[in-house]
């Protein structure tokens, strides 16, 4: 009974391997194809055909080798990714100190300009203020008049 059991284990383990291999290719899961050629090098393996279980070994390493490189390129683009973001974040950031940095450059030549401006009109006034007094026909416009009234 044991042998029988055995038996039908042999029989039966490849073709459920077998049915397992084709639903892994299907879907093309990477992931079930590994398994699935451990399950059938450790078949082979155990019913001695050793050229058949090197095959599922090395397809089996293969398959982890590429699951691995496909893994370390995601980190890759990932890092790039982030190294991107925060070069943009960066350069925005910079942008926007520039921006506030001229801004107050213009406030201050604005202050400068309006000061000047201000200054200006105001010696011009002073000065204006100062040439009517010193002249004395400008002190007083209806002085002549009233001296003829008089």
């Amino acid at each position: 009974m044991l042998a029988h059991t055995a038996l039908l284990g042999k029989k039966i383990a490849p073709w459920c391997i077998y049915i397992g291999d084709k639903k892994a290719r299907e879907l093309n899961n990477v992931m079930l194809n590994i398994k699935v050629a451990a399950s059938f090098a450790e078949l082979y393996e155990k019913i001695e055909d050793f050229k058949k279980a090197n095959k599922y070994i090395k397809e089996y390493y293969t398959l982890k080798d590429s699951i691995f490189s496909l893994e370390k390129q995601n980190q890759i683009v990932e890092l790039q990714e982030k190294y991107k973001t925060e070069k943009q974040k960066t350069t925005i950031d910079l942008l926007k100190k520039e921006k506030e940095i001229d801004q107050i450059k213009i406030n201050k030549q604005n202050v400068y300009i309006y000061t000047t401006t201000f200054i200006i009109v105001l010696v011009l006034v002073i000065l204006l203020l100062v040439t009517r007094l010193d002249n004395p026909e400008h002190t007083d416009p209806l002085k002549p008049e009233i001296e003829k009234l008089d």
